[in-house]
């Protein structure tokens, strides 16, 4: 007989909305008026990339049922990046009930940008969370070894991850992949979407289940932020102006040469002409003295791409 979870993560599972869509057009003007006037209004901008970004409104994480938090001066976050991990772990308290918070190290400073000693972390879509453990293991930072990890919730962890949140991706150490893999495989789950699920396995490129060295006593989860990615791209010209996010943008000044275009300057400086335009409030043409960002400093993307969900033939949870 299956038990019912409590009705307070059963609440906290359905009103999770997912966030709008990038391709839900945001109009550039509407968006520029307000980053200049009164930026709050925005709710949480993603600005950059993981490795050199921004994070502006952001949330601080903080301990409840479904999260402990073990640095809150490091555990800022997205509006979107906090909801995707409230609602894939409030799923498995549903399907599991007493199960145990995972817990939570570091995402993001509060402006975002560089936090020791981690290349990323830097806009707020970036999160260091724990596998879920069994009875007397469960602190942070605990190696998932067998005689320590929770095979079943922590399958159903990073399927909800992967089928129900936008998910860049979740790196976990080879070993620990292939433990959650045999049980994954084990109890009935389709071995072709597996297969594209799990790195290791190497059916499918950039599978959302990737390796990286050292993470068996974590996972690192990268998340698209659909909407924060798009207008922190959108809002990032305006806010750079008029100096309103605090991590520091570092550009050179540059004397655009006659026969030279936003493309070609744009293509020396590595980075997009939109970006370029963004950057300059859309005035690049030769004689004006224009800012180009140094490389690897914050600059904005030039589009924002999300890939669609990657679930397994008949899952109609969430659909989209």
């Amino acid at each position: 007989m299956r038990l019912f979870a409590p009705f307070s993560i059963l609440i906290a599972l359905a009103s999770f909305a997912p966030a709008v869509r990038a391709e839900e057009a945001l109009n550039q003007e509407d968006v520029s008026r307000v980053a200049e006037e009164n930026p709050a209004a925005l709710g949480s901008l993603s600005l950059g990339r993981p490795y050199a970004g921004a994070l502006v409104n952001g949330v601080q994480l903080t301990s409840n049922p479904l999260l402990e938090v073990m640095q809150p001066a490091t555990a800022w976050a997205t509006e979107e990046t906090r909801a995707y991990l409230e609602a894939a772990v409030a799923k498995v308290h549903a399907e599991f009930p007493g199960s145990h918070p995972i817990f939570v190290g570091d995402v993001s400073r509060e402006p975002g940008g560089r936090l020791h000693p981690h290349a990323s972390h830097q806009a707020g879509r970036d999160a260091d969370i724990s596998f879920f453990y069994l009875p007397g293991k469960q602190h942070w930072y605990q190696p998932a070894a067998a005689n320590s990890l929770d095979l079943p919730r922590t399958w159903a962890l990073l399927r909800a991850l992967v089928t129900d949140t936008d998910l860049d991706a979740a790196f976990v150490d080879l070993r620990v992949q292939k433990r959650i893999y045999d049980y994954a495989l084990a109890s009935g789950e389709d071995a072709a979407w597996l297969d594209r699920v799990f790195g290791f396995r190497r059916k499918h490129e950039n599978a959302p289940i990737r390796h990286a060295w050292g993470h068996f006593t974590h996972i690192h989860v990268r998340f698209y932020n659909p909407r924060a990615q798009e207008l922190g791209r959108l809002a990032f010209g305006p806010l750079v102006e008029h100096s309103r996010f605090h991590a520091k943008v570092q550009t050179v000044r540059y004397l655009v040469r006659a026969g030279e275009t936003a493309e070609s300057v744009a293509s020396r400086a590595g980075c997009s002409p939109r970006s370029l335009r963004a950057l300059n409030s859309g005035n690049v043409a030769p004689g004006l003295v224009i800012r180009v960002p140094l490389p690897g400093q914050i600059a904005p993307v030039s589009e924002v791409v999300v890939p669609p969900r990657l679930r397994p033939t008949g899952d109609v949870l969430s659909a989209r």
